[in-house]
């Protein structure tokens, strides 16, 4: 089911001052069923010459409100739109209107071979599906239904063409972690920004003060079967190193902040150099940009705006 578009107000602190840009908005259903709306300016066109660039938007650990910002965060969704691109948003499986699909329900459902991570990884790719179809290639029947989308609604054919070559994903926090993981398994998605999104497995063991493997495992239940190394992480099949060669060479955007409580700076220092390689190998050393803050962990006017910048000089 679709709603009807309408309008609103955004303000975008920090870019010009004081800019306020009136945003479009259409909600949608993508994937199985699941609600997500798109943002756009309101002065960007809709037309197959003029194809835009798409950000697929993935929030934090907000149980309670899904991708709306919460604990001081900024509407980063609506600054990214305002600032020139369309905006895909939902809540996650275990977040928001869909909190009562995780934790145990989920794995009442999908069984020991679940995983919450997993889940949020294939609605990422659905999410993609989605707006393959609301590229230049919106008005093709064969490519629509088999993501299995209508051509020619009416109500989502006001959301601007989207450009296949600009196709990002971006989060913060668990956001960031699943938007790598999708973008290593994605070849569709053309760049990824994961802000404050992860620290190395291997070398995260119990004692840390990140609380080891078992936040992954037992205080969120992402990945259950993590559980069998808690007490041997650098036994982990993989680790965010492999990731992000895996991203490579696509621009990727890295916003690690020093306090970060859920990750080991020295690690992800680590973890970063070490992967850089794949983009030196590839002779795009400049695509991958690594911003280490001396700051906590947040979302909010510097966080933003450091992510608009980078999205900017694509």
């Amino acid at each position: 089911m679709y709603g009807e578009e309408s309008e609103g107000s955004a303000y975008i602190p920090g870019m010009m001052g004081h800019t306020v840009s009136k945003l479009k908005q259409q909600p949608f259903s993508f994937g199985d069923y699941y609600s997500a709306q798109a943002y756009w300016p309101s002065e960007m066109p809709v037309s197959a010459a003029n194809p835009q660039p798409l950000v697929i938007w993935l929030h934090p650990y907000s149980y309670n409100t899904g991708y709306t910002p919460s604990y001081g965060q900024a509407k980063a969704w609506a600054d990214i739109a305002a600032a020139g691109h369309v905006v895909m948003a939902y809540d996650q499986v275990g977040f928001g209107i869909r909190n009562t699909q995780g934790g145990n329900r989920f794995y009442a459902r999908h069984g020991a071979d679940g995983s919450l991570l997993g889940q949020m990884v294939k609605d990422v790719h659905a999410a993609v599906d989605f707006m393959t179809c609301r590229s230049a290639l919106r008005n093709n029947a064969s490519i629509c239904s088999a993501h299995g989308y209508a051509a020619s609604n009416a109500a989502i054919g006001s959301i601007p063409y989207i450009d296949l070559d600009r196709i990002y994903v971006m989060g913060y926090s668990l956001g960031g972690n699943v938007a790598l993981h999708a973008a290593a398994l994605d070849s569709r998605i053309k760049g990824v920004g994961s802000i404050a999104g992860f620290t190395p497995m291997r070398t995260d063991t119990a004692d840390k003060p990140t609380g080891g493997l078992r936040r992954l495992t037992e205080m969120h239940a992402l990945v259950p079967r993590l559980g069998l190394f808690v007490d041997s992480p650098p036994e982990v099949p993989y680790d965010y190193d492999e990731i992000l060669a895996a991203v490579a060479p696509r621009p990727t955007f890295l916003l690690s902040p020093t306090g970060d409580r859920d990750a080991s700076a020295a690690d992800v220092a680590a973890c970063t150099k070490k992967a850089a390689a794949a983009w030196a190998k590839a002779g795009a050393a400049d695509m991958l940009t690594v911003q280490m803050p001396n700051t906590i962990t947040k979302m909010e006017l510097t966080e933003t705006n450091a992510a608009i910048a980078w999205l900017k000089s694509l």
